[in-house]
């Protein structure tokens, strides 16, 4: 039976992005997005813990989020875990996960309500990367 690698998460950026290109020209996207959860604790008191998330789009999906997407805006993204390995200077073996993106929704009044705003409100497609990872 094949398994399930799906991530759906809402947020916001938490920082203007930048899109870069891969020597044959694929867009790449790497940002962060937010996600706040409250309580309670035993006294009644509020408390707030944020969950960042890092994010890899491709290709339409990159340049899209490039475009539209800065810092704050609430994003909707839809894709797969991705765990990196490496060996740092000091031959101690590192890992790092990220969400792949395959499916950006961008979200709030200015991608919604403005006539003006051509802003796509979502963006899919081609947003996993090829079998070569430009990374």
């Amino acid at each position: 039976m094949a398994g399930v690698n799906k991530v759906l998460i809402l947020g916001r950026l938490g920082k203007d992005l930048e899109v870069r290109y891969t020597s044959d020209g694929k867009a790449v996207a790497s940002f962060s997005i937010a996600t706040s959860t409250q309580s309670k604790d035993s006294a009644g008191n509020k408390t707030e813990y944020t969950e960042w998330h890092k994010i890899s789009a491709f290709n339409n999906a990159a340049e899209a989020a490039g475009k539209y997407l800065k810092k704050g805006d609430r994003v909707f993204v839809e894709g797969s875990l991705r765990t990196k390995k490496w060996v740092d200077q000091h031959g101690v073996e590192k890992y790092s996960t990220e969400i792949v993106a395959g499916r950006l929704e961008f979200l709030g009044e200015k991608h919604s309500q403005n006539p003006q705003n051509p802003t796509p409100p979502e963006s899919q497609g081609d947003g996993f990367p090829d079998d070569d990872m430009p990374f």
